[in-house]
């Protein structure tokens, strides 16, 4: 039960950031099912961990957008954040989450 309903929290989150225009739809994907995974093996204080990580980074890039609009003239990403970028921050906390319950 606890999977199903990170899974549903990580889509409700994913779709507000991607309405949000700080997620790609692939970032979306991503973010659902990276968020899930963390909220439904990790539990509440995982979740509550990715979430200030995602909303406090978020907020940093948007604090300093002008000084990243200098930067996206070098680097075509832009400011959405798209799978790979969503795979190489909260990756490893699925994993982890994952194997703490496998291991437990």
């Amino acid at each position: 039960m606890q999977l199903l309903i990170g899974l549903l929290l990580g889509v409700l989150i994913g779709y507000l950031a991607y309405r949000g225009h700080a997620l790609t739809r692939n970032g979306f994907l991503a973010a659902a099912l990276v968020g899930g995974l963390v909220f439904g093996f990790g539990g509440l204080a995982w979740g509550v961990l990715m979430l200030l990580f995602f909303f406090s980074s978020s907020g940093l890039s948007r604090a300093f957008a002008m000084r990243k609009a200098r930067l996206n003239e070098k680097f075509a990403k832009g400011s959405r954040r798209d799978e790979a970028q969503v795979l190489a921050n909260g990756g490893l906390a699925a994993l982890l989450a994952l194997a703490h319950v496998l291991l437990a």
